[in-house]
């Protein structure tokens, strides 16, 4: 189109007319969910500033996401993109969490631009906003725009000091569901706001990460018992050294009963208290209509000799279809994780499955866990720097579900695993599966000598990490490797093999075999290679790669293959052994 050649504005034709709509007609069928601006060129910012008339275009890029993140002459753009909002715009979700408000060192967001947007906002239903902002007249100005027809309200940000109190005021009462994530607050009164949420909510999201404090667990319990309508209640409670005691036991006891999706992140918390998981359990149990459960737990602090798993897990009666589990380093006894494989007996409806037992005793859990999975189409497993030996791996490779159609499982840090169980776990991947992830040690996985995915995998991401231990296996692993993706029809295909012994001319080899159907790369190979293989070389090998995929594939640049580095690296690795 030649307005988007950089030709001043004029009457759009009737095929650039066409064009448009076609662009808003098939957004949804082509299942483009998010619209997003790049950057925005002179000619761009012409077009969006234009006064013909395509608000049926503008509408429909509107209902859905726009993303702000990378535009580069943001103040006259957003204010061309924000007059161009319809006036009798239902949904408006913005992502400004990228640009700079009121920055005076770089071109940023005037208020000017503020004012268009507020002027937009009268008659929305649905708001979401994300946005990293520290000027506390720009908070309050948008928090006082808030519009009172709102029925979905979405917010992300820091807060300054008083900012909490007017989005308080501020509230629209005949909300359906609020989310709000505080992004570590800097400063505010948080119970003003828990004491001004409205109690008709079905949905709630609250991001609370390192901003309770011990008066505000009451009023967290308060809010959340007072919403009896509540139908999904998500909890970020990470990192808050005061979620302790009585004030935590009156939050996990209020979970309203009808509830159908729970999720609860206590991640770095003390939950010593005596009474606490007997009191989750109590809020747990009386959840019979609960079909989704997410629990974190990761790096909190139990007491190894108490049954607080057991308490919690054993206490789930509802038929759940989807289950997340996070025990990830925690102080948790072997007998007490048995206790998953007890909830999965109960499961037989469950789709979705994804267990973190990082740094945890799992040789005795595994078998029994794996053999209560036969319905799970989605599976995701970590086991990362834990205990996992070969025999369990071949158990838990023989018993993957048959209809599974993602499976995301982390080994890394797993050091009795062998090649052959590599092989082996690659050997039983379900014909079906679509997505699959894995995580591995690069010293296992490069003595594999069959390298074998599944026909229709659309999705493929491959990491591996390594303490740099020259003389692997790895042009025996790339000739298996290529010869194993060349032949599928992945669309993405996600490589990181950084710190592993990679060389250029292995990458050479990959670069060649990869599959005529790739759509999207990301490859890293940075780390300790052949001093000979100057960046250059690599530039040389890679560029075409960069050049059609993008800065997913990422170049090793010049010390990356330096003697001191090898030297510093291995000093290192030596004594983190």
């Amino acid at each position: 189109m030649r307005r988007l050649r950089g030709k001043q504005p004029g009457p759009f034709s009737k095929g650039e007319g066409r064009l448009l709509n076609a662009f808003a007609h098939l957004a949804k069928p082509l299942g483009l969910g998010v619209f997003r601006i790049a950057a925005v060129s002179r000619a761009c910012r012409c077009f969006l500033a234009s006064e013909s008339g395509h608000d049926s275009f503008w509408r429909q890029v509107f209902e859905e996401k726009i993303s702000l993140k990378k535009i580069k002459k943001c103040d006259a753009a957003c204010k061309a993109l924000f007059a161009r909002i319809p006036s009798g715009l239902q949904s408006l979700d913005l992502l400004l969490s990228k640009v700079e408000w009121y920055c005076r060192e770089r071109e940023s967001i005037s208020e000017e631009a503020l004012k268009v947007l507020t002027t937009k906002l009268g008659n929305l239903k649905k708001l979401s906003l994300d946005m990293s902002c520290h000027d506390e007249e720009l908070q309050t100005e948008l928090m006082r725009s808030l519009p009172s027809t709102l029925d979905s309200l979405s917010l992300a940000m820091n807060m300054e000091e008083g900012v909490v109190e007017v989005m308080a005021q501020n509230l629209p009462r005949n909300l359906s569901s609020l989310a709000v994530d505080f992004h570590m607050m800097l400063e505010g009164d948080l119970s003003a706001f828990l004491k001004a949420v409205p109690r008709c909510l079905k949905h709630l999201r609250l991001g609370l990460a390192e901003v309770l404090s011990k008066k505000d667990l009451p009023h967290l319990g308060a809010v959340i018992k007072g919403n009896a309508g509540l139908e999904s209640l998500v909890l970020d409670l990470e990192n808050n050294g005061d979620c302790t005691g009585k004030g935590l036991v009156q939050v996990v006891q209020s979970f309203p009963p009808q509830l159908r999706q729970l999720e609860v992140r206590m991640t770095q918390l003390d939950l010593k208290h005596p009474g606490l998981g007997r009191a989750f359990a109590a809020g747990l149990a009386q959840l019979r209509q609960l079909q989704s459960l997410v629990l974190d737990f990761e790096e909190s602090r139990l007491n190894p000799n108490a049954s607080f798993a057991s308490d919690v897990l054993s206490a789930v009666q509802s038929e759940l279809s989807e289950c997340s589990l996070n025990f990830a380093a925690c102080d948790v006894a072997p007998g007490s994780l048995a206790s998953i494989a007890d909830l999965l007996s109960r499961q037989h409806r469950l789709q979705r499955l994804h267990l973190d037992l990082r740094a945890q005793e799992v040789n005795g859990v595994v078998p029994g866990i794996a053999k209560r999975w036969p319905n799970i189409t989605d599976l995701s497993l970590s086991f990362f720097n834990s205990d996992l030996s070969g025999p369990t791996m071949d158990v838990l490779s023989a018993a993957l579900p048959r209809n599974l159609t993602s499976f995301k499982l982390n080994i890394d840090g797993c050091s009795q695993l062998a090649p052959k169980n590599i092989e082996t776990l690659l050997r039983k991947l379900p014909a079906g599966l679509a997505h699959l992830d894995l995580e591995l040690e690069w010293k296992t996985v490069c003595g594999a000598k069959e390298i074998k995915f599944p026909p229709l995998l659309q999705t493929l991401r491959f990491h591996c990490s390594a303490l740099y231990e020259p003389g692997s296996n790895q042009a025996r692993f790339v000739q298996a490797f290529c010869g194993a993706i060349q032949p599928l029809k992945v669309q993405s295909l996600k490589l990181g093999f950084a710190m592993c012994d990679f060389s250029l001319e292995s990458a050479a080899k990959l670069a060649k075999c990869l599959p005529t159907s790739l759509r999207e790369l990301e490859m890293n190979v940075d780390g300790v290679v052949n001093a000979t293989d100057t960046t250059q070389r690599w530039e040389e090998t890679l560029r075409p790669l960069q050049i059609r995929f993008g800065e997913g594939v990422q170049i090793p640049q010049e010390g990356s293959s330096s003697e001191d580095r090898r030297e510093k690296l291995s000093s290192l690795f030596a004594l983190l052994r």
